[in-house]
Formats: C-alpha cells, sequence, structure tokens
C-alpha cells in the first residue's frame, strides 16, 4: 500500500522521465536516418558509423535529448513535489473548512439559543414589569381606600381630644387616635418597602444636624413610653460633626424603627442611643447603637430579624404583634445609604442594634447663644440612673461647667451645707428613697431659688403638683436634648426667676392673617368634607366645598380663592384634571389660587404627579391638624423665598 502511495505520488516524475527517454532515443535514430537520406546512404552500421564520425556535432545533437529528458525529468519531480504540497494544503483547508462548518453550526445552534433565552427574558421581564405595575398600583390604590376612612378615624378623634372630655372619654379617645395612627405606620411600611422593592426609593442629600436629628427621633417616641418604667437617653460622641450632609429623613425613619421596636419589647429599665464617627479613606461615617435592657433574642433567632414579614416567632407576634417589616426597612435603607446593620442579644438583657452610614462632613457649627453664660460654672446632679448620670455630665462638661455627681438623695441631704458652693443643679423626680421634690425641700430651706437654682428633670406626666414645681427654677422632660439643656441653663442664669418649661409645645391657635382667607375644599367623600371643614374652623378659617373637579372650575370662575385644598380621586373629573384646566383658564381668574393636594393616595408617585400637573403642594391623608395649620403658615405667613 505504501508502494502504491510513493508511485502514486512520483507519477509526474515517472511519466516525465519516460518521456526524456524515448526522445533521447528517438531523437537521435531520426536524426540519424535523416542525415542517411540526405546523403543517399543505405541503412547499414558502417553507413550510420559513417556518419556520426563525420561530424562531431552529431554527438553533441544527438546526446543533447539525453539531457532534456534528465531535465524533464527533474520538472517531473518539481511537479509532484508542488502537486504534493498543493494536496497538503487542500487537506489543511478542507480540514479547516471542516471545523469551521462546525464552528459555525455551533454558533448559529447557540445565536438560536440566545435568541430564545433573550426572547424568554424579554417576556419575563415584561411580565415582571407587569406585575411591578400591579403590585404598585394595588398598593396605591389600597392606600388610598385604607387612608380615606383612616383620615376620618384620626382627623376626628384629634379634634374630640381637644374638646371637654371627662378622663375616661380621654381614654376612649387617646386609644383610638393612637390605634389610627399604629394602623398608619404599617401602611406607611408596606409603601416604603414596595418602593425600596421596585427601586423607586431615592435618596436625597440635606445638611443637617445629628444631634438635632436624635433629639427629634426621642421626640417622636417619648409618648409611647409614657406608661413604661423606660429611661430614653443618648450619648453622641465629642468627635461627630455638628452638621453633616446626607439623608436625614431616612436615617430619622431608621432610628424611630429601632427605637420603637426596642419599646415595644422592654418594660423597664432604659433605652439608650449612642452616636459617634469616624473617617475613612471612603469618607465620613457616622456609627449609631441603639441598646435596650428588654427581653433579648435568642442567638438562634437572630437571622431572621432581617427578613421581610418575619418575627422572632409566633409567640412574640402574637404578644407585641407587627408585621415583620420593620427591620427589614431598616436593612434596606442603611444599605442603601451604604452602611451596615447588626444585632447583638443576651435573652433576659437586652439587645444592641448597631449601624452606619456614608454621610459629608459640614463646617456648620451648632454653638451656643453665649457660651460665657455656662463656661465654668460649678453644677451638680442627682440621678439614680447610671447611664443618665453620665449623659448628663458629659452634656454639662461639654458646655465648660463644672460637675459633681450624686447618685443617692441621702447623699445630698447630709451635704446641704456645701451646696453653697454651686451655682445650680439638676434633681430626677423618680429615686429610691426620696423623689427629686423632697430633696428640693430640703434645699430651699436653706436656700432660695436666686440662691441656688434648681431643675428638676422627670417625664411629662410625672411633673408633681403646681406647688411643688415652684421649688424649681425650671423643669426639664426626659429624655433630654443635650442643646435644649445648654439653652435652658443659660436661661436659668439670664433670668433665674423665670419658671417657663423647656418643653413647652406650641398650642394650636387660629390664624391671625390679617385678611379673610377664601378657601375652597374639593372632596368627594362627605365624612372628609367635614373632617377638614373643622379643623380648618379650628384654626379659625372657613371654607366653601366643592364635590367634584368640575364644580371647582366653576366656582374658581366665580369667586377669587386664596387657598385650594383638591383631593386626587373624584368622579366626573379629579383634582389633577381640574387643576390643570385652571392653569390652562388662569388667564379668566382673577388669580390663580395655590392648590394643594390633600389625599389618600400618598405615594412618591403620587406626590410627583401632582407637582407635575400644577399643584404648589402635597398634603396626604390622613390630615393631621398640625400639618394642616404649617402648610398654611408656609404659603400664607412665612416669607417664601
Amino acid at each position: 500500500m505504501s508502494s502504491a502511495k510513493e508511485g502514486k505520488s512520483f507519477q509526474n516524475t515517472i511519466n516525465y522521465t519516460i518521456y526524456g527517454m524515448l526522445f533521447g532515443i528517438l531523437f537521435p535514430i531520426i536524426a540519424t536516418l535523416f542525415d542517411l537520406n540526405l546523403q543517399g546512404l543505405s541503412l547499414s552500421l558502417d553507413s550510420i558509423l559513417n556518419v556520426q564520425s563525420s561530424n562531431p556535432l552529431h554527438w553533441i545533437i544527438d546526446t543533447a535529448p539525453f539531457f532534456l529528458g534528465a531535465l524533464s525529468a527533474l520538472a517531473g519531480y518539481r511537479k509532484d513535489q508542488t502537486d504534493e504540497v498543493n494536496r497538503g494544503l487542500e487537506k489543511i483547508v478542507e480540514e479547516r473548512t471542516e471545523r469551521l462548518e462546525k464552528k459555525n453550526e455551533l454558533l448559529k445552534h447557540e445565536i438560536e439559543q440566545r435568541k430564545e433565552t433573550e426572547k424568554a427574558l424579554v417576556e419575563a421581564k415584561e411580565q415582571a414589569e407587569e406585575g411591578a405595575k400591579a403590585k404598585t398600583q394595588f398598593l396605591s390604590t389600597m392606600s388610598h381606600e385604607i387612608r380615606t376612612p383612616l383620615n376620618a378615624v384620626i382627623g376626628m378623634s384629634g379634634l374630640l381630644a381637644d374638646t371637654k372630655l371627662n378622663n375616661e372619654q380621654q381614654d376612649f379617645v387617646n386609644t383610638i387616635n393612637k390605634s389610627g395612627e399604629n394602623l398608619l405606620g404599617i401602611i406607611n411600611n408596606i409603601l416604603d418597602y414596595a418602593k425600596i422593592e421596585s427601586g423607586k426609593l431615592d435618596l436625597e442629600v440635606v445638611e443637617f444636624s445629628p444631634a438635632y436629628l436624635i433629639e427629634d427621633v426621642l421626640d417622636l417616641v417619648s409618648a409611647t413610653e409614657v406608661d413604661k418604667k423606660i429611661e430614653l437617653l443618648y450619648n453622641i460622641g465629642d468627635e461627630v460633626s455638628d452638621y453633616v450632609f446626607g439623608d436625614s429623613t431616612r436615617l430619622q425613619q431608621v432610628l424611630v424603627n429601632l427605637v420603637r421596636n426596642a419599646i415595644k419589647f422592654t418594660e423597664e429599665g432604659e433605652i439608650v442611643i449612642f452616636a459617634k464617627s469616624e473617617e475613612t479613606s471612603e469618607g465620613y461615617r457616622l456609627y449609631f447603637e441603639v441598646k435596650d435592657t428588654g427581653i433579648g433574642i435568642p442567638k438562634d433567632k437572630l437571622k431572621k430579624l432581617f427578613l421581610s414579614f418575619s418575627q422572632v416567632d409566633a409567640s412574640t407576634t402574637r404578644k407585641f404583634g407587627g408585621t415583620g417589616l420593620g427591620l427589614a426597612i431598616c436593612k434596606r435603607l442603611v444599605e442603601l445609604m451604604g452602611g451596615e446593620i447588626s444585632v447583638k442579644s443576651e435573652p433576659g438583657v437586652g439587645s444592641t442594634f448597631s449601624f452606619d452610614v456614608n454621610v459629608s462632613k459640614s463646617d456648620k457649627k451648632l454653638g451656643l447663644r453665649n457660651p460665657e453664660n455656662l463656661k465654668g460654672k460649678n453644677i451638680f446632679i442627682l440621678d439614680d440612673n447610671d447611664t443618665n448620670l453620665f449623659i448628663l455630665k458629659s452634656q454639662c462638661e461639654k458646655a465648660g461647667m463644672n460637675v459633681v455627681t450624686y447618685q443617692y438623695p441621702m447623699d445630698v441631704y447630709s451635704s446641704v451645707d456645701e451646696l453653697k458652693k454651686f451655682d445650680i443643679g439638676i434633681l430626677d423626680m423618680h429615686m429610691p428613697d426620696k423623689n427629686g421634690v423632697q430633696v428640693a425641700e430640703a434645699i430651699r430651706e436653706k436656700y432660695s431659688k436666686t440662691d441656688l437654682p434648681l431643675v428638676l428633670l422627670s417625664s411629662i406626666m410625672d411633673l408633681g403638683s403646681i406647688e411643688e414645681r415652684k421649688k424649681f427654677n425650671l423643669y426639664l422632660t426626659k429624655p433630654i436634648k443635650q442643646t435644649h439643656l445648654h439653652h435652658n441653663l443659660e436661661r436659668v442664669f439670664v433670668d433665674v426667676e423665670g419658671m417657663l418649661r423647656s418643653d413647652e409645645k406650641e398650642s394650636i391657635q387660629a390664624f391671625n392673617l390679617g385678611k379673610k382667607l377664601k378657601i375652597l375644599l374639593v372632596e368627594d367623600n362627605a365624612i372628609n368634607q367635614k373632617v377638614a371643614s373643622k379643623m380648618l374652623e379650628r384654626l379659625g378659617l372657613t371654607c366653601d366645598v366643592a364635590g367634584n373637579g368640575i364644580e371647582a372650575v366653576q366656582m374658581c370662575r366665580l369667586i377669587s380663592y386664596d387657598l385650594v385644598f383638591m383631593d386626587m380621586e373624584m368622579p366626573e373629573m379629579d383634582g389633577l384634571e381640574a387643576t390643570k384646566m385652571l392653569i390652562k383658564i388662569q388667564h379668566d381668574l382673577k388669580k390663580l389660587p395655590t392648590i394643594i393636594a390633600m389625599t389618600a393616595n400618598a405615594m412618591e408617585e403620587d406626590r410627583k404627579r401632582c407637582l407635575e400637573a400644577g399643584m404648589h403642594d402635597f398634603l396626604p391623608k390622613p390630615v393631621k391638624l398640625e400639618a394642616m395649620q404649617d402648610i398654611i403658615k408656609k404659603w400664607f405667613i412665612e416669607p417664601k423665598t
């Protein structure tokens, strides 16, 4: 088989060699015969030899074909080699072509698979978007449907609470109001979770004070603590910047959730917010801890805490309630702000939730109005709670005061004569053996309010009688705010006769606008018409009422309204269309009124839709009297920039 292959491989060489040999043999014979014929010689050996020997050129001419034959053989060999190379190249080309065809088939198959996958992904994406859209629409609709009656519950109970009621009635109203607020909190949590899940929750960057933020958090939750023996405290590290840039709203939401969660699971003891900061290579970070002395959490249950719609166990859900969304939302919000959240806990001892967030440092300072009023002053503090004592001491030392602390009332009793070295004293209301009022009575036997000013530290519900409070120059409510503490201690030194409460809130009073404000309420729900009208009456204002957008436009053509509270969802013409119509025909109106959306559609998308339609502001239901008061102040009393 090998010989046959070789023969085939050198076929041209063999052929060309034979052709050369034949040519080399035949040419001399023919040439000789031709010469014999020309010379007229007979064909014989002697004649042939005679012709060949007669001219030497005959030998050269006769032998030349043999050389030409050799060259022909060489040419044949060269052609065989070339053919062999060509066959090898053709084989390589065939193999490569075959491989390319196979790859093309694979690529074609892969492209078809990718097209099918892309098609499936597009379909899945469309289905997911449709599902998300349907979920958002469902949540928006449910929010509207729930907030509409809830507006009446909270609004009317709030108005009822300000009327003359006996103790039992007041308790009933407070229960209704608190339940409404709890339901509103659940709705807000569900909406926030939906916005986070859909990626539609955007962070804002504003300048804020961490100290004020924590104080606002404690203000929001302190009412919940009234019926429990809990100390609400906080401590801010000296290194924490007075002001930072970040999303204060979402940070406050996280802290409020964590503190309320701590209150829920703590019957007595203390809940403390710790804040500190650190400058890292990535920027400025705030670190927070919310520590409680509550029931604690078993280690094997900790991993469930930050899961959506999850509680530690079923018995916890039954006893304490809740949707299980609060901590899941906290985790998502902290992660959105570039941080992490964790928890350490021990059953029966308490829990500590820790988290950090990215912020930017600001150069703005808090500062006291007149730091010299406190610097160098001597102050004593009496409080049986170690944590509270430490925090108060730190807060006073930050103002440059010299601080001495007492933990037991008898220590102050036994050293009343030595108290003359102090410029002011702070007494806690609740302590073992003797309370703050009893200690103050002993001090007042020797020192007047100008000799030694005293500050009572207590909760809102146990400030004592008017006669008892007269022994103090000032009384502060827990939790103590650092900035309020400093400012109020300043006030004591400026006017030692001052008896004002530091935490007295601005009361709801009728507006004095200098003119009668013309208001139109556009609302199709009869109960909500009544709620909003009564709220405006409480503020000393009256309103006309329209049942839908068509009526609103017609009434605005006839009467020059200053303010329109516009509902979104109404029959015939909704609030958005009515607003667009008023803007379109504003040249036919004496003036375009300030239009405020007042709607149960409380999602961010609803706010944007209202503002894009031309409304000036947004007031979500359920509407609180304070919120209505603030928004009227914003547009008709406070200077607009």
